[in-house]
């Protein structure tokens, strides 16, 4: 993948405590590899884009790869890494296929990379991170109706490519060197999933509950479980027109969760930034996770026309973007992004696709002195497959 962008210049939002750079976030300078406007001038990019080199035999698959990649069940957001967010180097281990078993079919992935970071990352440490996660599927008793799940996402300073990064994500939930949030240099988060598909109708549900902390102990869990934790949940219905047309509408909604405890325990992160390991959830300045949650939460809605020639998608999407993590916001600060986006996709031969986007959204107050701020969006790309 090879791309350039203009990337002119914008008002930034100034940020207190900014170590070094004015692109930096300005609700979490320190916390996260998140830039404003990466850099002053034209920014590009070549990359192997959704690559992969891999091996399968006995139901078991091996691979070096940089594809996009989801931890969940849904088709376009998830909280630790979402099908939309961008790919990162990595080898995977796991099953080719779901296992058959007298309780249902089990799937699993486990599998380490390298993330790397910005110019703009604050107060950077060896300059890239290990990015270790494990995935575990199941259907229960085999059935195409309900699927379940859980995931678990390591961040660690990078050391290079290690054997032993494989056993991370194994880590305890409890009693280790992270749970002040002073101790060991990583970060963990980690979720749970599952989906509901009524083939017959066409429907489709799904839910997911993340958390990014460690508990010191079991009764700090069960006391304050709702402490820096984060849910999305989403629906799916599908049906056919006329020839080989085919309908797809989405509905998804995401939230950072602030709890009533936030009156008395302040949470000191939103969900993908991080406290020891500065860079955040991040690769590259972009979010692993869901955008809907890059703050406090969003929704979307979206609807796609499906055929063997061409795909046409409308976008709908709602963030809250708040400056601040109090429970009352002054109308002054509140922060809302809205944006409107359409993708068309026309399949010119086996070979050749040609990709145009449109697009535009309104950031209200992003500014706290110039108010508010709008972009209109215009991309167009060619897809050549050799």
């Amino acid at each position: 993948m090879l791309w350039q962008a203009q990337n002119s210049e914008v008002a930034l939002i100034p940020g207190a405590g900014t170590p070094g750079s004015p692109f930096a976030d300005p609700m979490r300078p320190r916390g996260i590899d998140l830039p404003q406007r990466f850099g002053p001038s034209s920014v590009g990019r070549i990359d192997p884009g959704e690559s992969a080199l891999e091996a399968q035999a006995f139901g078991l698959r091996a691979a070096f790869t940089s594809a996009q990649r989801s931890l969940g069940v849904s088709d376009h957001h998830s909280i630790l890494m979402s099908p939309t967010a961008p790919g990162f180097p990595r080898i995977e281990l796991g099953t080719a296929r779901p296992w058959a078993t007298p309780l249902g079919d089990f799937q699993g992935t486990l599998a380490a990379g390298r993330l790397a970071q910005t110019p703009w990352a604050p107060q950077r440490r060896v300059g890239a991170r290990s990015g270790t996660f494990i995935e575990g599927r199941w259907r229960p008793f085999r059935s195409p109706r309900l699927e379940l799940g859980v995931a678990r996402f390591y961040h660690q300073d990078w050391q290079g490519w290690r054997l032993g990064d494989f056993a991370i994500p194994f880590g305890s939930l409890f009693f280790d060197d992270q749970r002040f949030g002073n101790g060991a240099p990583d970060n963990q988060l980690a979720s749970l999933f599952g989906a509901l598909r009524l083939d017959e109708i066409g429907l489709e549900l799904w839910g997911e509950f993340g958390k990014n902390d460690r508990s010191t102990d079991l009764r700090d869990l069960a006391l304050e479980f709702e402490h820096t934790t984060a849910w999305l949940v989403g629906i799916k219905r599908s049906w056919a027109g006329a020839g080989d047309l085919r309908w797809e509408f989405h509905a998804t909604a995401a939230s950072g969760r602030f709890p009533a405890s936030v009156l008395f325990r302040p949470p000191v992160e939103t969900f993908y930034d991080h406290n020891i390991l500065t860079q955040g959830h991040t690769h590259r300045g972009l979010l692993l996770g869901s955008y809907l949650l890059e703050r406090n939460g969003g929704a979307e809605l979206r609807l796609d026309r499906i055929s063997d020639a061409q795909h046409l998608t409308f976008r709908l999407a709602s963030r809250d973007l708040n400056q601040t993590r109090g429970v009352i916001v002054p109308e002054a600060r509140l922060r809302q992004e809205w944006s409107v986006v359409a993708d068309w996709t026309r399949k010119r031969s086996d070979r050749l696709d040609l990709f145009v986007r449109a697009g535009l959204v309104a950031d209200i107050n992003r500014h706290p002195t110039r108010g508010d701020a709008y972009n209109a969006v215009l991309a167009t790309g060619v897809t050549w497959r050799p």
